[in-house]
Parts: structure tokens; C-alpha cells; sequence
């Protein structure tokens, strides 16, 4: 077993070959070839795991409105409120689609994952009957925890000779 702040070092000749970088070069001279010749085909399992995914969230938004609404007596206005929920997020998407086509895929995710995190332990606190400080405002609070904390995370990754020693 080798590491970096071992005998061997990246661009060593004796530099042991892994797996995932054969697969990754197969993968890229691929997908450079089809952009050269222009090949353009729908990936029809890529969208139908969308498509399922989507169903998926959709179903679960359904059974959240009717397990609410109903419980309080409440189901229409928990209805058009979840109908008009749908319609607001359908606007904001088709606005702000062409600014976020220009932000790096890590960063989307990266982003996603902190709000996904800060909602996430929110929840389950409320879930438990926790009194947040702050009430609501408290997920601002833990999404700027997540932030700092996986921004710290990555500069530490970023320099693993350093961490090493």
C-alpha cells in the first residue's frame, strides 16, 4: 500500500495504475469522440431515472398535502396551496434556467447539499420538539454551520501532503 507522502508519487513511472483512471480516460477519449462527430442521441435510461425521480418527489408531495390537510379538516386549501407551490417553482425554474446552466455542476451540489443538510437537521428537531432558537430562522443558522464547515473541509482536501505530516 502506497500513499502520497510515500515512495511513490504521481507522475513516478512506478506510479501503480488504478482502476478508476483507465475507466475515467475510456470514458473521456468516448465522449471526446462524440463531440468531434457531433453524435447526438437521447440517453432514454438517464431520463426515465429522471422521470421516476420526479414521479417519485411528486407522489411524496401528495401524500405530505393529504396527510396534513386532511388531519386539520384542511385538504383543499392544503391542495391549491401545494398546486400553487408547483406553479411558483415552474416560473422560477423557467427563469432562472439560463444563469444556472453556467454554474459548475460541483457547485450546484455542493450548494444543494448544504441547504438539504440544514433543512434535514431543522426538521428532525421539530420532528423530536425541539425549540429552535430563533424559530425558522434557525435553518439559516445551520446552513451557514454546513457552509463553513464543507468549505473548511475542502481546502483541507485540497492539500493532503500538508494534513499528512
Amino acid at each position: 500500500m502506497c500513499s502520497l507522502s510515500g515512495p511513490f508519487r504521481a507522475g513516478d513511472p512506478h506510479w501503480p495504475e488504478r482502476p478508476q483512471g483507465s475507466a475515467y480516460s475510456a470514458s473521456s477519449s468516448h465522449l471526446q469522440d462524440a463531440a468531434r462527430r457531433r453524435v447526438s442521441h437521447l440517453d432514454w435510461v438517464a431520463g426515465l431515472a429522471a422521470f421516476k425521480a420526479v414521479v417519485l418527489e411528486g407522489v411524496e408531495v401528495v401524500f405530505i398535502v393529504i396527510a396534513v390537510g386532511a388531519g386539520r379538516g384542511l385538504l383543499w386549501p392544503a391542495a391549491l396551496g401545494a398546486l400553487a407551490a408547483c406553479l411558483l417553482v415552474l416560473v422560477i425554474g423557467f427563469a432562472v434556467h439560463k444563469p444556472l446552466s453556467r454554474v459548475p455542476e460541483n457547485t450546484l451540489k455542493f450548494g444543494v447539499g448544504v441547504m438539504l443538510s440544514a433543512f434535514g437537521v431543522f426538521w428532525t428537531g421539530e420532528g423530536l420538539g425541539v425549540q429552535w432558537p430563533g424559530h425558522d430562522a434557525a435553518i439559516l443558522g445551520f446552513a451557514a454551520i454546513f457552509l463553513l464547515a464543507g468549505l473548511a473541509l475542502i481546502s483541507v482536501a485540497r492539500r493532503p501532503d500538508e494534513v499528512a505530516r
